[in-house]
């Protein structure tokens, strides 16, 4: 018996969405979206680390979070510096010091400061990001479809501005590793070759949940977890079997141009 997520889509279904896919994932997706930052670096390591801090704010408003990146990068300017050296030199702290004072929604500034102190600590023992959690990924013995987030998990404990539970949505999670692995994109990076697109699981946000379901790709009033987005992904795999994660910029698009009309 087929599951939901293998019962095939529709034809004009599958050619909308690659329609649509077509249609946002271009350079001008960056305007408006938190990729933006994505390439405010030029060197990788730098590049890693600056989005992986702007994808935990990255929820909520999105002019809120927008300018919250901004003004976080604007003081790495200031200090003439690369952002690593700047979490390793602990200039860091300046921006957020140590007070229950929230910065963003129910993140502190302490939450924050932790966040930066987790990464100078990463960069201590790796030279990058990347390189920890590829190691966390490597010692994982039997790969599933969790396996990518839960590096990532493994690389931030008990950090609270970092999702903790990969049975979760974790959506700034998803989204960042969509980032790190895509390759030959006009908005992702695809730094993480050792990473396969195959494996990524399509970020949940309300935009992709309101419009998958209002295509039939997901039943309504759908959950956002990780056994959501792997249904979800396992439908846009049907259409792009290597690259699933394609779809998000589809759905995500046509959501956020929905919401504006």
């Amino acid at each position: 018996m087929q599951t939901s997520d293998e019962i095939p889509l529709p034809a004009e279904l599958k050619k909308t969405l690659r329609a649509l896919a077509r249609k946002y994932e271009t350079a001008d997706f960056l305007a408006s979206d938190p990729s933006q930052f994505l390439r405010k670096f030029s060197e990788e390591r730098e590049q890693e680390i600056a989005s992986f801090i702007v994808a935990q704010i990255s929820f909520g408003k999105r002019e809120i979070f927008l300018a919250k990146s901004r003004s976080m990068f604007e003081e790495i300017a200031r200090n003439k510096m690369k952002v690593s050296e700047w979490i390793l030199s602990g200039k860091y702290e300046q921006f957020f010091p140590k007070r229950e004072k929230k910065f963003y929604r129910f993140f502190s500034y302490n939450d924050m400061n932790a966040l930066c102190g987790r990464l100078a600590q990463i960069l201590q023992e790796s030279h990058s990001l990347g390189e920890a959690v590829r190691k966390n990924y490597d010692a994982i013995p039997e790969k599933n479809f969790l396996s990518l987030v839960s590096a990532l998990i493994a690389t931030f404990p008990q950090i609270k501005c970092v999702s903790q539970n990969a049975d979760g949505a974790c959506k700034k999670l998803h989204m960042f590793l969509r980032w790190m692995v895509r390759q030959n994109s006009p908005v992702d990076l695809g730094l993480w070759h050792w990473a396969s697109a195959k494996d990524l699981l399509i970020p949940l946000d309300v935009h992709v949940m309101q419009e998958s379901e209002r295509l039939g790709l997901l039943p309504p009033k759908s959950s956002p977890s990780a056994k959501t987005a792997l249904a979800l992904t396992r439908k846009m795999a049907q259409i792009w079997p290597d690259d699933p994660a394609k779809g998000d910029f589809a759905l995500f698009g046509l959501g956020v141009d929905s919401d504006e009309t």
